[in-house]
């Protein structure tokens, strides 16, 4: 019984880091103070905006997983971080736009997401003048971001600077697109009240698609599992130490307690065993020119020992005839329509089964002279 003490005690070990520090759901309280996610209803969050798609009928969800793969074709992601994505994230992102769907995002997540795309590398520049709505909206900002070069020109503009670049626009790539949100900070609950900031975004939205999605992964509210979160704890280097001291006891432990296991003798393979593996390497082939190749050359190397020779592709009809002058041309036909059997690819299984076995017959008839 003594062996299974400390699996036991890692295994509880494990089931209560486990328990305490599962991912729980955020409260108003404790995400008061994050920027740009929806669970936060303070003056840097985003709460305000998610709460008005739901009031206007519009289906709303959090992602808490970079799982864009899994996202429904026609959907809208928003990504109001100003987190980077990774290289993989950036793969399952454009994966989900070319299916047909389309992200909303700022500079950080879209800076090498756009050449990834084909649409270039954009160069984003800060704004502090009102920036003009194509839909005649009055947006109140104080700063915004502008693509000032370095892309395809947008398949739509939704909001301008004054000199004309987009700082709001869409680009179509494969069924769905990307959209540049240089007002990613209007969002937040402090400026969407603000002129008709909401309505912007509403319409922003409902020209997206149906189904709104907010990306909380890169905001910090991911359900990162359990293997996230013990990398990101302060003291995880000494609970990885406390883990590898315990494997370690375990492995002592076990190596004293548990019984000798012999290993198996390894047996010398036999000469049926290495004909069977050829067997039925040439059976997988479906060659039969490859079996007919092999007893050609075994033939031809016998031939050679017989007369003495070191090379010689032609030893077997020529041993033939000096053993037996009247088999000579017998041999030569034989050996000739072997060889060009053995050319071909593919040969007919019948022709080769009838040239072994006339081979086998002339070697025999020449030995017992």
């Amino acid at each position: 019984m003594k062996r299974f003490v400390l699996p036991a005690l890692v295994a509880v070990a494990a089931v209560v880091l486990a328990i305490g520090y599962w991912p729980k759901e955020p409260t108003d309280d404790s995400a008061w103070t994050d920027p740009d996610t929806t669970y936060s209803p303070g003056p840097r969050g985003t709460k305000a905006f998610y709460l008005l798609l739901q009031q206007l009928g519009q289906p709303v969800a959090r992602l808490r997983r970079p799982s864009y793969w899994q996202l429904e074709k026609g959907a809208v992601l928003w990504n109001l971080s100003s987190s980077p994505l990774g290289a993989v994230e950036r793969r399952w992102a454009l994966e989900f736009v070319r299916r047909g769907g389309t992200l909303i995002a700022g500079e950080d997540p879209l800076w090498k997401l756009m050449g990834e795309a084909g649409l270039g590398d954009p160069d984003f520049e800060q704004r502090k003048s009102q920036p003009v709505s194509m839909d005649g909206l009055q947006l109140q900002v104080e700063r915004y971001g502008v693509v000032a070069g370095g892309l395809a020109p947008p398949d739509h503009i939704y909001l301008a600077s004054a000199e004309g670049l987009p700082a709001v626009a869409a680009w179509n790539v494969g069924l769905g697109r990307i959209v540049f949100l240089g007002i990613r900070d209007v969002a937040r609950d402090d400026q969407i009240g603000k002129g008709d900031n909401g309505l912007f975004f509403a319409h922003l939205a409902y020209d997206g698609g149906a189904r709104q999605v907010f990306d909380e992964f890169g905001t910090g509210f991911g359900d990162q599992g359990i293997a996230s979160l013990f990398a990101g704890a302060p003291y995880r280097w000494g609970l990885a130490q406390l883990a590898v001291a315990l494997l370690l006891l375990l492995w002592a432990g076990g190596a004293r307690r548990w019984p000798v296991a012999l290993t198996e003798q390894v047996r010398r393979r036999q000469t049926s065993d290495h004909v069977a593996a050829v067997a039925r390497l040439w059976a997988r082939a479906g060659d039969a020119g490859l079996a007919l190749e092999a007893l050609l050359r075994a033939a031809a190397d016998r031939a050679r020992g017989r007369l003495g020779l070191a090379s010689g592709e032609d030893a077997f009809p020529a041993w033939v005839a000096a053993v037996r002058p009247e088999l000579g041309g017998r041999a030569r036909l034989a050996w000739d329509r072997a060889r060009e059997l053995a050319r071909q690819k593919q040969p007919p299984m019948a022709g080769v089964r009838a040239a072994a076995e006339e081979l086998a017959r002339l070697e025999r008839e020449a030995l017992a002279w």
